[in-house]
């Protein structure tokens, strides 16, 4: 895509993140388990701050290819490194911390919630593609990683009790296949139709309506008759837990990790 300068057909657009996603899945395993716990997070900080630096520098050398820092794997890993911190925290002791500070958190959310308007109205603006690769997605992600955060700090409260619902249970199974899928329906169905893909009219809101309807009724027999099996296939296998030799570095560090971690198995076992 960056090299054609085009997202390619609508139907196959939404593909450039899963790119990035299986590239990172790719790599990603292989760095956790032969790095040391203790240089993780330091590792995914750096890789992130220089993601973001080689993002707005991309932008910066060549203008005219608005494609490349949007797309390109190693120039949108802020989100992923965020989320792997956020990983490592919530498995940590210093999670604690993190629960202690919930009113801090949710301020800062409210605050780039805030921010939200005058970013969308940039982003109508001439200098759009400046705004979004110098500060947009840096800001999309702390605003994101915030988002879980508030989240994962007030799990089983009443606060997030409407995310424990059987119908947000169910959306987000097939959240992903959702994301995926819903370009080649609504193209099918306006195809189909002899329409543009737009909503101008009654007819093409009808046209939306039933595509997302058959998005969400393949996405749900997707679950079912794939991810559902797979999922339990996967359970199937057990799997070591000892450790690579070069996590022995950090064994000092770790051992109140282990013993928080055996304290919370041990009602279970």
């Amino acid at each position: 895509m960056s090299y054609i300068r085009d997202f390619g057909p609508a139907g196959i657009s939404a593909t450039w993140s899963l790119t990035i996603e299986e590239q990172f899945y790719l790599v990603a395993p292989a760095i956790i388990f032969f790095l040391p716990r203790c240089f993780l997070w330091p590792a995914l900080i750096a890789v992130g701050l220089m993601s973001i630096a080689a993002r707005s520098i991309c932008f910066a050398l060549y203008p005219e290819n608005v494609y490349a820092p949007y797309v390109l794997t190693p120039l949108r890993l802020d989100g992923l490194s965020a989320g792997g911190l956020i990983a490592i925290a919530y498995r940590s002791p210093k999670w604690c911390t993190i629960e202690s500070r919930k009113s801090l958190l949710l301020t800062a959310m409210i605050v780039l919630l805030g921010i939200a308007p005058f970013y969308t109205w940039f982003l109508h603006s001439e200098i759009a593609h400046q705004v979004l690769y110098h500060f947009g997605h840096s800001y999309l992600t702390v605003l994101y990683s915030l988002a879980l955060l508030n989240i994962l700090t007030r799990s089983g409260t009443v606060a997030t009790s409407w995310l424990r619902s059987p119908a947000m249970i169910g959306v987000g199974a097939i959240s992903y296949s959702l994301y995926l899928f819903h370009t080649p329906f609504k193209g099918i169905f306006f195809i189909a139709a002899g329409h543009p893909e737009s909503f101008r009219s009654w007819t093409d809101g009808l046209l939306l309506f039933l595509a997302l309807l058959s998005t969400f009724a393949f996405c749900a027999a997707l679950y079912w008759i794939v991810e559902r099996p797979a999922q339990k296939l996967g359970k199937s296998f057990s799997y070591s837990t000892t450790k690579s030799p070069c996590h022995r570095a950090c064994q000092k560090q770790e051992r109140p990790f282990e013993l928080s971690q055996q304290t919370v198995d041990w009602p279970h076992q």
